[in-house]
């Protein structure tokens, strides 16, 4: 009887101070009184404390403080300017606070040889083209990032191999206090000495003057774009830019509509608008999050004697996690343009850049207009970081490394009213594609991707690609 006593005695106990310890714990409250930014050599504070959505004066609840901590963290590594961001905090027994942020710098001067393909991809290169290293584009690299420490970009490329190039971009993500307004300027030059001509049986077939070796094509161009980042989150960039577009005459004469009614010229201006919303944890290969595009495009403005087109352009990405190991990914992109009568080199349907559909990364599918769906399901193997003690810089001595495997489906369809005989054995049909495959993940967002698929015309390959598909 004693026993029973004691024992509603000890329940009865702890029904009267847990409810008291979960509210004193949920009242519990951080006052943030100062911020320490620690690791940060060349960056400025301010770039850093951009990012925060926390600041001094904030008072905030324990869950409310570790969700702010975790969404800054996000947003100051997908800055591009850091391989490390960790930020703790640390309270006297008045829940003042002080919010530490460590972050380790990457190496923000690049000058490298280059060596990149003319190709849409390495399997085209490798199959088609049969490795052939005469279409390596060769050249030099510089990249400078951070200028000035404030997230400043410069970036010069020079070519001299398959491909001519010659390309200036500066970007200043910030001209004003409140840092929500930015700029970036690029002007180029790039001569190729064989382009492609036209498309036979969905595969692009190159045209080249072997006898003289001249230029085929040069494009000259200059852009100017103005950035306006009014939340963590939402960007507006509004565009406008100039171009000029010349190839030989024998190209004119072989595929009049290579600019359309046999010109051998393309001068026009353009004006284009970006609307973005990026959540996404980690832009080069995210898991979580989501992102939301939508672009606007007008090349010629009506004035233009050579060019009028106008592009629709919308992308809808979503990542989610499952558990520890397990996530899915999805992305839907659509693209609606007018005229329906269209120069063959400016139109684009699917197998250019991330306008890709598995299983058919051999063949393009032009058109005015196209959709494209893809779904993912990953497991992840391997999430390994080391330090290594006898590398001294810092900006290389932890080197991390991510292994996934992957099953997926793309599915896409793409209108075109070209009546072009070379591109109908894919297009105006629905499409289909999937497989298996390893992705391989690493440091400076190095992204290699290893892929198994078939379509749904029954052909089978395996594929390497070096960015995320998603």
């Amino acid at each position: 009887m004693r026993i029973v006593l004691n024992l509603y005695s000890f329940l009865f106990l702890c029904w009267g101070i847990l409810p008291g310890a979960l509210q004193a714990q949920s009242d519990t409250i951080y006052s943030i009184q100062t911020i320490l930014i620690q690791g940060n050599d060349k960056t400025k504070a301010s770039i850093i404390e951009r990012e925060l959505n926390i600041k001094v004066g904030d008072r905030l609840s324990p869950n409310l403080l570790k969700e702010s901590i975790r969404k800054s963290e996000q947003r100051i590594f997908n800055t591009g300017l850091f391989l490390d961001v960790h930020i703790h905090f640390q309270s006297d027994s008045s829940y003042h606070t002080t919010l530490i942020v460590e972050v380790k710098e990457r190496w923000y001067t690049f000058i490298v040889p280059l060596i990149g393909l003319a190709d849409r991809n390495f399997t085209e290169w490798w199959v088609e083209r049969n490795r052939d290293l005469s279409r390596l584009e060769l050249g030099a690299y510089w990249v400078q990032k951070n200028m000035r420490g404030r997230n400043e970009t410069l970036k010069v490329r020079g070519e001299f191999g398959f491909v001519k190039k010659a390309e200036i971009t500066y970007s200043i993500p910030y001209i004003d206090r409140k840092k929500k307004m930015g700029i970036q300027f690029y002007t180029g030059w790039i001569a190729n000495r064989q382009i492609p001509l036209e498309t036979i049986d969905n595969k692009l077939f190159y045209f080249e003057d072997e006898a003289t070796r001249q230029l085929a094509r040069i494009r000259r161009s200059i852009a100017f774009t103005f950035i306006y980042r009014n939340n963590f989150y939402t960007q507006h960039q509004w565009g406008v830019n100039y171009t000029l577009n010349t190839i030989r005459d024998t190209i004119a004469e072989r595929n009049p509509r290579y600019f359309l009614d046999t010109l051998d010229k393309q001068s026009f201006v353009g004006l284009k608008y970006s609307f973005i919303v990026d959540k996404r944890d980690i832009q080069f290969y995210a898991t979580k999050g989501h992102l939301i595009r939508l672009d606007i495009e007008n090349m010629g403005l009506g004035l233009s004697n050579s060019l009028n087109m106008t592009f629709l352009k919308g992308e809808l990405t979503g990542f989610q996690q499952w558990s520890k190991r397990i996530f899915t990914a999805y992305s839907i992109r659509a693209k609606y343009s007018l005229p329906l009568s269209q120069p063959y080199f400016n139109q684009r349907g699917l197998g250019y850049e991330k306008d890709a559909l598995s299983g058919y990364e051999l063949f393009v599918i032009d058109g005015q207009h196209f959709l494209l769906q893809k779904i993912q399901w990953k497991l992840q193997l391997l999430n390994w970081k080391k330090t290594i003690a006898t590398i001294p810089d810092k900006r290389f001595s932890t080197i991390p490394l991510q292994i996934w495997v992957k099953a997926y489906v793309d599915m896409g369809y793409v209108w075109d009213y070209s009546g072009i005989t070379g591109n109908k054995a894919l297009a105006n049909q629905y499409l289909a594609g999937g497989g298996v495959g390893v992705d391989i993940v690493s440091f400076y967002d190095f992204v290699c991707r290893f892929e198994y698929s078939i379509n749904r015309q029954g052909d089978t390959g395996f594929y390497i690609n070096f960015k995320a598909a998603i």
